[in-house]
């Protein structure tokens, strides 16, 4: 039986405190401006153990591989070198990244939605994405 996230994208319709979480990690002004312009599309695939998590958007591109459980390397779009750690509980993916800034980013995913709780420090952002 398919996961509900399987064979579908999902484009980013709302966000909230994604500015100040971006502030927390030292994104740079010019950078901020750009990642709050956006609307990314993310999807997930699985293929065997391998997960494959793509968030695309018209001013870059992000895939990441890895297996559940075990740490990979990871350029985030902000260009930052962190180690991350994925687990899976039901639909939902926790990512766990380390760094200067250690944070967590949380993605429930449902037929029609996927809401992402990305935290950082004292500051928690919350973006919502609707399947596409």
């Amino acid at each position: 039986m398919p996961e509900v996230w399987e064979g579908k994208s999902y484009e980013n319709y709302e966000s909230h405190n994604f500015n100040e979480y971006m502030i927390e990690l030292g994104v740079g002004f010019f950078t901020r401006q750009i990642g709050n312009a956006l609307t990314p599309t993310v999807s997930l695939e699985k293929n065997g153990n391998i997960y494959k998590l793509t968030t695309s958007s018209t001013f870059k591109t992000q895939v990441l591989e890895f297996e559940l459980g075990k740490e990979f390397d990871e350029t985030t779009l902000d260009d930052r070198q962190v180690k991350s750690i994925c687990t899976m509980e039901g639909n939902t993916l926790i990512q766990q990244q380390g760094g200067a800034k250690p944070g967590t980013i949380t993605r429930e995913f449902s037929a029609t939605e996927m809401i992402a709780t990305m935290k950082v420090g004292n500051v928690t952002c919350i973006r919502k994405y609707k399947a596409v």
